[in-house]
C-alpha cells in the first residue's frame, strides 16, 4: 500500500503515522519522484497507522520525526492496531500541517 502521514515517535519508541490518508493499494514497493512530487500536494487524512519493519530505516526515520512523509508497504489489517510492514519511507515535507 501508499500512504502519506505525519511520522511521529510513540511513548514507548515505536514509530506512527498520524493524520494519515487512507491506505491505497500500490503497484512498486518504493517511492518515485512521481509519486513523491503527487504527494506533496496530496491533502492530510485522520488514520493512525502503526508502522513496523523500520530497523532498516532508521537513520532516514530519525531524520523524518515530524515531517510528513510517504509509506510504502505491507497493510496487515487488525481492528484493534492498524499497522503496515514498511518497505520504503521518504519525506514528503519538512513541515507536516494540514
Amino acid at each position: 500500500v501508499r500512504v502519506i502521514g505525519c511520522l511521529e515517535q510513540t511513548a514507548n519508541s515505536g514509530w506512527v503515522l498520524t493524520s494519515a490518508t487512507t491506505p491505497v493499494e500500490s503497484t512498486s514497493p518504493a517511492s518515485s519522484e512521481a509519486s513523491l512530487k503527487e504527494a506533496v500536494a496530496l491533502p492530510l487524512g485522520k488514520e493512525r497507522l502503526r508502522l513496523i519493519g523500520l530497523s532498516v530505516f532508521i537513520a532516514d526515520v530519525e531524520r523524518s520525526k515530524g515531517h510528513k512523509v510517504e509509506v510504502k508497504g505491507i497493510l496487515i489489517h487488525d481492528p484493534k492496531d492498524r499497522r503496515v510492514n514498511v518497505t520504503s519511507i521518504q519525506t514528503v515535507s519538512a513541515t507536516c500541517t494540514k
